[in-house]
């Protein structure tokens, strides 16, 4: 019994031996993170030209002048980060993801060498159905997101009840996370329909829950700890570091570096297991 949930722990995080193995796996996902550094530096310069010609009139209309001068300004970045990652991950982010999916059926299934372009033009033959995909699983955590929003809002609402609305939701997210790769490995692999993959993915996650869940779980913890320091800012500044405001640069520095390693373990590692539980694909 312990053997076996020893066993599927190892298989949880399997994708960090593919990783150490053939590095190249890894590229899509530090394109991604490139992409998210290059908006960094150039959100850093918001409150100077050219780049305030571009997002000043933003900044001014919806926090205020005092925003664009220091040390305010590093109040706003976490917000500009946030934005420019919402957009990087929409239109490269799911382009990645099927990279990276192919490059682990390229090793594990086809054991041949990893063909980037290859897997490039693969991914854009699908990243319609998973912007659909991606789109509904959106609108299903927004959703989730506000609800729980309301319910701590409530007047009287204990502490303990908020804990553990926040700890549903997250559960939730968790789950909702890994039938998205599932669905999406489905969408890539097979071919299937969208409503179909879904179901699938489903049925699969049911089958390989520990393993899946485990692994996804550990690390969307630590990217929530970081968001939970983010959300301290105001009071790290004020507080802690009142002759250093830069720390708010040096958080994001951290998160982005951390996202992409985490998401790079994760849906490496759920490739895997998906392949390695598939049959005939």
């Amino acid at each position: 019994m312990l053997k076996g949930k020893k066993n599927k722990i190892l298989d949880a995080f399997s994708g960090i031996s593919l990783i150490f193995q053939q590095p190249l796996v890894v590229l899509p996902f530090f394109l991604v993170a490139a992409c998210e550094y290059s908006w960094l530096s150039v959100a850093y310069y918001f409150p100077r030209p050219p780049v305030s010609s571009l997002l000043g009139p933003w900044v001014r209309a919806f926090m205020g002048e005092q925003f664009m001068h220091y040390p305010l300004n590093f109040l706003v970045l976490p917000k500009l980060v946030l934005l420019g990652r919402v957009l990087i991950y929409i239109s490269f982010g799911l382009i990645a993801q099927a990279m990276a999916f192919g490059a682990v059926h390229q090793m594990l299934i086809e054991k041949v060498k990893i063909r980037t372009w290859g897997n490039f033009n693969r991914a854009l033959r699908r990243v319609c159905f998973l912007f659909l995909l991606a789109a509904v699983f959106g609108i299903v955590g927004f959703s989730g997101c506000k609800l729980a929003k309301i319910v701590i809002g409530m007047p009287g609402i204990s502490r303990i009840l908020i804990y553990a609305v926040f700890s549903v939701y997250f559960a939730l997210m968790v789950v909702f996370e890994a039938i998205f790769i599932y669905a999406a490995a489905y969408l890539i692999f097979y071919k299937e329909g969208f409503l179909r993959s879904i179901k699938k993915a489903i049925m699969f996650l049911g089958r390989n829950f520990f393993s899946s869940v485990t692994l996804i779980f550990v690390f969307r913890l630590l990217n929530a700890l970081i968001f939970l320091v983010k959300t301290k800012i105001t009071y790290l500044i004020s507080e802690l570091f009142p002759l250093f405001p830069e720390i708010v640069l040096v958080i994001l520095v951290f998160e982005v570096l951390f996202l992409f390693l985490s998401n790079a373990v994760i849906y490496i590692s759920i490739c895997r297991i998906f392949l390695n539980a598939s049959e005939n694909i």
